[in-house]
């Protein structure tokens, strides 16, 4: 646990993300709405289809440091393209390397 908190840190750090911040990105994302994945997608130019915003929304609720530690984001990228489409991780990926955790921020 200690380890996987250090992660945590080190990501945010680079992220330029104030270190306590963690527990309300962490609330943040467990609280998105698929509208506001949605919203995100869109203003980075893609459009997932009602199924595929429930699956990502599902994989990041169900293992947020797969979102929050950038070590981890090639498993849950994995999982996405097993369960959607290689389209689809790769389009994700693209969100997650420009500002998917600044837009977290600003939820609720």
């Amino acid at each position: 646990l200690k380890q996987k908190f250090f992660r945590d840190i080190i990501f945010i750090k680079k992220e330029g993300v104030n270190m306590k911040d963690i527990r309300a990105l962490n609330h943040n994302l467990q609280n998105m709405t698929k509208k506001e994945l949605s919203n995100i997608c869109k203003a980075h130019h893609y459009s997932l289809n009602d199924d595929e915003l429930k699956i990502v929304l599902h994989l990041m609720k169900n293992n947020p440091s797969s979102i929050l530690n950038e070590e981890y984001q090639i498993i849950f990228l994995i999982e996405l393209k097993k369960q959607t489409s290689e389209k689809t991780s790769k389009e994700f990926k693209d969100i997650l390397n420009h500002g998917f955790i600044q837009e977290l921020e600003l939820l609720h």
